[in-house]
């Protein structure tokens, strides 16, 4: 695989509630390199394993961060050395690897998102806290969404959970309101998707067909943009 396969840095904002005890992480920028060009972004279901890091963000990273996304309050590294999707399952999707193609080093930022930002990697128990969440930081905003339609492709993978009537509607706009251009590989009809979680994409991309013909997809439009 590339050297370069795993981001360089990972940079989000952590919110604690202390009356619920719920921590919402937002805003995740993962950094392949040293470049700050964004490359592409991902919608996925629900922080997880992610934790903060001890090295602190550093005054030139803050600088882009806040001039990237408006926010210049909250910053943190984010070690995520446990977390699979951020270390490994994503940037393979981007970088051709469940394509079955030549794997290309990646350079540059991803903007991750999620359908709701509470951080718990259980996603049984983050459905449960949800339903009793009260938080400004639940949900991505439309500053957030306006950041995500300034990528040239987007990722969306919420798995199964956008079919709980919970999360439906809010998949839904969420869909809607990105730009079809950079969601061009997924069919215009949301019901004909199937918006594999990165983890599904890991296990089924030697076998599955839905998943070998999304990956091909993506990963085409993907290699065709210019970083």
């Amino acid at each position: 695989m590339a050297e370069n396969s795993r981001p360089t840095k990972v940079y989000a904002r952590f919110h604690t509630d202390e009356k619920s005890g719920l921590t919402y992480r937002t805003n995740t920028i993962l950094q392949f390199g040293n470049s700050w060009n964004i490359i592409g972004a991902a919608v996925l279901t629900n922080p997880g394993s992610a934790i903060i890091a001890e090295e602190k963000v550093s005054t030139e990273a803050l600088k882009q961060l806040t001039n990237l996304t408006g926010n210049n309050d909250n910053w943190s590294i984010v070690n995520f050395n446990r977390d699979t999707t951020i270390r490994d399952w994503l940037p393979r999707i981007f970088n051709g690897y469940f394509a079955h193609q030549e794997v290309h080093e990646l350079s540059g930022i991803i903007l991750l998102y999620n359908l709701f930002n509470i951080k718990n990697q259980d996603l049984g128990k983050a459905v449960e806290s949800y339903q009793k969440a009260q938080s400004p930081f639940l949900y991505t905003t439309a500053t957030d969404i306006a950041l995500i339609n300034k990528a040239p492709i987007v990722y969306l993978g919420w798995g199964n959970v956008a079919q709980n009537e919970l999360f439906k509607e809010r998949a839904i706009e969420l869909f809607s309101a990105i730009n079809p251009n950079i969601r061009s590989h997924y069919d215009a009809a949301f019901e004909k998707n199937t918006f594999y979680h990165p983890r599904a994409i890991c296990l089924g991309y030697k076998r599955w067909n839905g998943v070998k013909n999304l990956m091909t997809a993506f990963y085409q439009k993907f290699s065709s943009l210019k970083h």
